[in-house]
């Protein structure tokens, strides 16, 4: 007998069991482990795939895709301006790097950028959004995980679940922004191992990298959200320095800022 799917040949042997019943098995045909290795394959992809679509939408139903550098509105911030060319500039500086060169000088873009503000809504997740929105248009593969959110499914996955989800903004993505870090008022061992667990992937590989945060990394560390280890890491990746956004809030209608002033 010919397999109609790949001509190989098939041949037929007689078994005979020790009650005397007799069955007849036809050699298997290599085309089906073949078959088994692909939908392997597909399946593993698809998992990829999900993982890739989950990390991106960790977000708290904000369409990111409104936040680009045309839209930032500079001009509540003190040195506003500034720091959306000093964005433009990073992300111009990173473009034709996978990761960040070794040799660390004042002309070597720093892997990471923490934006830093004391109040909520100066712009930090809006420049942050900006500039992974130009980096997915230039074809980058970009994971955007926000801690309120990112820390539920991490919390809610199983061990080999947690592994491929901070797999994207850990391994496999060009740039990662990791929004809003210290949101969480837990400050037990998981919430430490989960930053632990992206950021020294980011640091080993010298990966480009945002941080924002109404915390400085000191106080992160004091807060208990990460661990000394992960400290050190975005201390060493930032050359211990921050954006830091100084201005009203950005998110309050214009008419509530002149009532204030």
């Amino acid at each position: 007998m010919v397999c109609p799917r790949c001509a190989a040949v098939l041949t037929a042997t007689e078994y005979t069991s020790s009650a005397g019943q007799s069955a007849r098995y036809w050699t298997e045909c290599p085309c089906l482990y073949g078959g088994a290795e692909r939908v392997a394959e597909l399946a593993a992809a698809s998992v990829g795939v999900q993982v890739d679509a989950r990390v991106e939408q960790i977000r708290d139903g904000v369409d990111l895709s409104a936040f680009t550098f045309e839209s930032f509105d500079p001009d509540r911030l003190k040195g506003g301006a500034g720091l959306v060319a000093a964005a433009r500039r990073w992300l111009d500086l990173i473009q034709p790097h996978a990761v960040a060169p070794s040799y660390p000088d004042e002309e070597t873009p720093r892997p990471c950028l923490y934006f830093y503000s004391a109040g909520k809504g100066r712009g930090k997740t809006h420049l942050a959004a900006a500039i992974a929105n130009a980096a997915r248009a230039d074809g980058r593969l970009v994971a955007f995980a926000d801690e309120m959110a990112y820390i539920e499914r991490y919390w809610a996955a199983s061990l080999d679940e947690r592994a491929k989800l901070s797999a994207l903004p850990g391994e496999r993505a060009w740039l990662t922004v990791l929004d809003d870090l210290g949101q969480r008022e837990s400050t037990g061992p998981g919430l430490r191992d989960a930053w632990y667990d992206v950021v020294n992937p980011r640091w080993l590989k010298r990966g480009w990298t945002i941080i924002t945060s109404n915390w400085t990394p000191d106080e992160l560390l004091a807060r208990g959200t990460i661990n000394e280890a992960t400290y050190s890491r975005i201390v060493q990746m930032t050359r211990g320095q921050l954006v830091t956004f100084v201005g009203s809030d950005q998110r309050l209608p214009m008419h509530q800022h002149a009532l204030e002033q």
